[in-house]
């Protein structure tokens, strides 16, 4: 088992992956993909006996302080995948992880993210923004999560106008867990309409946040 970054030259062996991990509608296009590398952003690869199994994907930005990582949490969320690798930077911003269904275990979930830390946090990187899919919100089959009834409500309610749902509760999705246990990540927000077509999540994502100081080595000891 070993980490790689990937070159464009292996966009096949990336549609590969993503038609294993993810329903038509989510899966990134050779396009998206093209589009990805020539932005300059890194995405690093699994290798499993020469097989890639998982891809963390990812690009930098620079924040002046965590106020403005909220800010732009609420306000630029949508755009970030889009952006230019910029030659100035602070934080790393994680759009895509997934990884072969199986090979979802703990060693390999955690290789792979600990592999996109350590290098962001190698490159200068303090903060840590993630976009996180909540899947138990309406149940995911293809990947057998299942349906939180309480969390669901929670979101509704909040995206009704009530507040914002509690840690806890945003933590029964195993995604927004899975942040939670590696880099003791926040939730900043969520926002709601990110990407209609992912019906699992019911187009809503959270935005999380960590410093990146090196704590995830310490957790990732504990759990693996």
């Amino acid at each position: 088992m070993y980490i790689s970054q990937l070159e464009e030259k292996e966009i096949d062996q990336i549609l590969a992956l993503e038609a294993k991990c993810f329903t038509p509608s989510l899966r990134a296009s050779r396009e998206t993909l093209v589009q990805r590398f020539s932005l300059g952003h890194i995405m690093l690869g699994l290798y499993v006996e020469e097989r890639l199994v998982g891809v963390a994907s990812f690009s930098y930005r620079w924040f002046g302080s965590k106020e403005d990582t909220k800010a732009f949490a609420e306000d630029e969320w949508r755009p970030f995948y889009q952006l230019q690798m910029p030659k100035v930077f602070n934080t790393v911003l994680i759009y895509n992880v997934e990884l072969l269904p199986s090979r979802r275990g703990r060693v390999q979930v955690y290789t792979l993210l600990n592999a996109m830390m350590q290098r962001a946090f190698e490159d200068g990187c303090q903060h840590l923004i993630g976009i996180s899919r909540i899947p138990s919100y309406n149940g995911d089959a293809f990947n057998h999560i299942a349906q939180k009834p309480l969390l669901k409500a929670a979101v509704d309610r909040y995206f009704s106008g009530g507040e914002r749902p509690g840690e806890k509760v945003l933590e029964q999705d195993p995604l927004v867990m899975l942040y939670k246990n590696i880099g003791n990540c926040e939730v900043l927000t969520l926002v709601n309409d990110y990407l209609p077509e992912d019906r699992p999540s019911g187009g809503i994502r959270a935005i999380v946040y960590t410093e990146l100081n090196g704590q995830w080595k310490t957790n990732l000891r504990r759990s693996v």
